[in-house]
């Protein structure tokens, strides 16, 4: 997908301590970017003195006498809080006559239980004291304690008072941002915690692009306001993010555990999502009991989108399937009379179209949507073309790569069906490994077939910054290999897609990716397929800010306080580090009025049933940049029209294309 690949605010949200946070005796840098494999984390300091143990019991009074001794003993105290909790353990039960009183409980973080106090004795002596009560485990009462106790990792201390280590083998890296006293805001006691899951290189985690969007507008959030305002007018609150493995890829149960530490060890209340839909249903399904709320950077299946259990705990940036059917209808009918012209061929000659889609649930909802749109050869749909038993000579193959190992076989079918246009709605199948082939459909199928080769139109999963760059190598191989069985001077061409554009006004994302090339120092053309992590932030933050104000930071508050931010009639801001504390005003000042945030894809035009932003389409191609020998790709040369149903823009990668 487009890759343009939660929030905690603290239960204790209302408390206000007194207790100050003292300088943290070690240094971190600028943005605080944390990061280390927890196996080689340091060991837990000692933290503070355990509770003490409880003085010994007295024993009973002598009341005199000869009395014979009760044979039952006293029973021992009622357990402590638990380990690392700042309450004191219990009280050693009190001895029956002449009996030896209980131990007392093992403390929690104050101090051990009172010893067991000994039975009174009517007889001659009186009862044996019970035994003190141990001291208890260390707890915590603000985040600096915790941070302490990791030796500086990024850690919370939750409402029950124990620590919880941010960072994990699925969450490695932890954003933060230096407070102006010295000590990291994730010590901050009025931090709030902010989960992600988006794809990272499992070899290199911090150098995702989605990542760095995200720290950008966390810290932007943090450096130009402080955080968020506090609604009874104490410190400011700064974000801390926790990002999380998306990809699946190489472990399917990534996403599951990544979202149980988010949702049950963490404690957040809402994530910025790169999740493709099966895992957001997953995701969702599985830790449904906490109400998180997800802010999905990327698209979401229709079927989601619908389901009357999401209870409005999804939003939506880059729309549904169906939302790119149009698109793909149009820009087939460009492609054909561009072939049709460049081939030569004959207002009576037809072209064979290949149509390629996996049972995933975002490519299969592409898949449903697009294929009964399709229209060439004239005035025929694809389906009354498709190649079936009682069609022998139809010129529209639909293959499905489902199954084990499915690409090879997929490959030479399609080969054998000799295309002139490929559409793609596969995702990492289509151009990159599948787990088990080293190659996807366009790699093999370019190797497969003779000149003249396919045209392929794109999915917008394959506009992802990954799949982005391996077409790039097929082409820049083709165009510069010396085998003449391979080379291809017209392989640039023959390569574009459909996926979300961009605003139609860029000053938004102009200055998001003037902002974020200056602090990351990456390719110009990165910013432009990221943005939409960047705005999420921003949406999540503003709406748990809302949600501050009407006393309800869960999962369910913070979305009713993004439909506060969706009123497109609304007093209108923008997202970015300028407006921040006027937005912040704004809601504040007028709490019964909405305004209308918009981002670097345009106006908030969500719908607020579904929670949907619908996508509007447009379309990315190649060209060859001789100077650098190597093909470079192009975002959002046209930009589709719905109300009209026509591409504007220039098609600046092939001359005389209809556009």
């Amino acid at each position: 997908m487009r890759g343009r690949a939660g929030v905690a605010a603290s239960p204790r949200s209302s408390l206000r301590r007194t207790r100050a946070v003292f300088a943290l005796p070690f240094v971190f840098a600028s943005g605080c970017l944390l990061i280390a494999p927890p196996e080689d984390l340091p060991a837990p300091g000692a933290g503070a003195q355990g509770g003490l143990g409880g003085s010994a019991g007295a024993g009973g009074a002598d009341l005199g006498g000869t009395s014979p001794s009760l044979s039952g003993a006293g029973g021992d105290g009622d357990s402590g809080g638990e380990a690392g909790r700042a309450t004191s353990g219990g009280t050693g039960a009190t001895g029956g006559d002449d009996a030896t009183g209980g131990s007392g409980a093992v403390g929690g973080n104050a101090q051990g239980g009172s010893a067991g106090r000994g039975g009174s004795n009517t007889g001659a002596n009186g009862g044996t004291g019970g035994t003190a009560g141990e001291g208890g485990e260390p707890g915590c009462e603000t985040n600096a304690d915790c941070v302490l106790k990791y030796r500086g990792q990024a850690a919370r201390c939750l409402p029950d008072d124990t620590c919880v280590q941010l960072q994990t083998t699925d969450c490695p890296v932890a954003y933060a941002g230096e407070g102006k006293d010295g000590s990291a805001r994730f010590a901050d006691p009025n931090a709030i915690f902010v989960g992600s899951m988006v794809a990272l290189d499992p070899d290199f985690p911090t150098t995702s692009t989605n990542a760095y969007a995200l720290e950008l507008a966390i810290d932007e959030i943090n450096s130009k306001a402080g955080g968020l305002p506090d609604p009874d007018g104490g410190p400011r609150r700064p974000l801390v993010l926790l990002v999380c493995q998306s990809d699946t890829a190489e472990d399917a149960d990534v996403v599951k555990r990544g979202i149980a530490h988010l949702a049950e060890d963490v404690q957040v209340q809402a994530v910025v999502a790169q999740l493709r839909p099966d895992d957001l249903y997953h995701a969702f399904t599985w830790e449904i009991g906490w109400d998180l709320v997800y802010f999905n950077a990327v698209a979401i299946s229709s079927s989601l989108a619908l389901q009357k259990n999401n209870g409005g705990l999804i939003w939506t940036l880059l729309g549904q399937p169906k939302d790119y059917a149009a698109a793909y209808a149009l820009l087939l009918n460009d492609v054909e009379r561009y072939v049709r012209t460049e081939r030569s061929l004959a207002p009576s000659d037809a072209i064979k179209v290949a149509f390629v889609y996996t049972d995933d649930a975002f490519d299969a909802d592409l898949a449903q949507s697009v294929s009964p749109s399709l229209k060439f050869n004239g005035p025929f749909s694809a389906e009354s073309q498709s190649v079936d038993p009682s069609n022998p000579d139809g010129k529209y193959l639909k293959v499905s790569l489902s199954g084990p190992n499915p690409i090879p076989a997929a490959v030479e079918q399609i080969a054998a069906f000799a295309p002139d246009v490929v559409i793609s709605a596969a995702a990492d199948a289509m151009i990159t490994s599948d787990g088990t082939n080293p190659d996807g459909v366009i790699q093999r199928l370019e190797a497969a077939m003779p000149a003249p080769r396919p045209y392929y139109i794109l999915s917008p999963y394959n506009a992802a910054t990954r799949a982005l760059k391996a077409v790039e190598d097929v082409i820049t191989g083709e165009v510069t290999s010396t085998e003449q069985s391979t080379s291809d001077p017209t392989a640039p061409g023959r390569f574009l897609g459909v996926s979300a554009a961009a605003a139609a006004d860029p000053t938004l994302q102009n200055g998001f990716a003037e902002r974020f090339n200056t602090r990351y120092q990456l390719s110009a053309e990165i910013p432009g397929q990221v943005d939409n992590y960047y705005d999420a932030v921003y949406y999540l933050a503003y709406a748990t800010y809302a949600a501050s104000l009407a006393d309800d930071m869960t999962g369910p508050g913070i979305s009713a306080g993004m439909k506060r931010l969706i009123a497109l009639d609304g007093k209108p801001f923008a997202d970015g580090p300028e407006a921040i504390n006027q937005v912040f005003t704004a809601l504040a000042d007028s709490p019964d009025d909405p305004i209308a945030l918009s981002s670097t894809l345009g106006a908030p035009n969500f719908n607020p049933d579904t929670g949907v932003r619908p996508a509007t389409p447009g379309i990315f191609c190649f060209k060859w940049d001789a100077g650098f020998e190597t093909a470079r790709h192009f975002l959002d040369v046209l930009r589709y029209d719905a109300e009209n149903d026509v591409f504007t823009g220039n098609y600046e990668c092939l001359e005389n294309f209809a556009p």
